[in-house]
């Protein structure tokens, strides 16, 4: 009886041992994945632009290969929508989206889709959802838009005036099925 006492005691710190091991591996796991989070968020934490704020340059492209800067919208005003092939938030208000043009426009603002996928992604994206809006692409890995504009995740809204500057900034408002402008 007392080996059998003795063998169950010895099973029993094994297994805490192991579930001690475990749980060490599993924290140091959870604090490096906790760390390149916070790295992350620090790398993006940056304000957001601000209202009268001069709009940023950039340089995107159309579809089509045609090159697009601030400058080709100077004297009118242009809402930029951030997107993301993948981003399903995106895909579920680009119905919405389509629909706001015609008031935008009405109201003498360009709204434009900004990509950050690469160009067959976009291309294929723009096809599958039947997009009719302008689009330009202006992929993260190898374009600073979405960085200078510090869009903080997709769908994002940039109003940017006639004259340059920063007009509304965040996350497109949609109320009762409307874009709001």
């Amino acid at each position: 009886m007392e080996n059998v006492m003795s063998i169950a005691i010895y099973i029993a710190l094994v297994v805490l041992t192991i579930f001690s091991a475990i749980n060490f591996v599993m924290t140091l796991a959870l604090s490096r994945r906790i760390r390149v989070i916070s790295a992350g968020a620090a790398a993006v934490s940056s304000p957001m632009l601000s209202p009268g704020e001069a709009a940023p340059a950039f340089v995107a492209e159309r579809l089509n290969g045609e090159i697009v800067t601030l400058d080709t919208y100077r004297g009118k005003s242009v809402g930029l929508i951030f997107i993301s092939p993948s981003c399903k938030p995106c895909t579920d208000a680009m119905p919405v989206y389509q629909e706001a043009s015609a008031d935008a426009h009405n109201k003498g603002i360009e709204l434009v889709l900004v990509s950050v996928g690469s160009h067959s992604d976009t291309r294929e994206y723009v096809a599958k959802v039947g997009i009719t809006l302008s689009v330009i692409c202006a992929p993260r890995s190898s374009n600073t838009f979405f960085h200078d504009y510090r869009v903080p995740g997709t769908p994002s809204y940039v109003l940017i005036n006639a004259d340059g500057t920063l007009d509304t900034i965040g996350y497109p408002m949609i109320e009762n099925g409307k874009l709001l402008l």
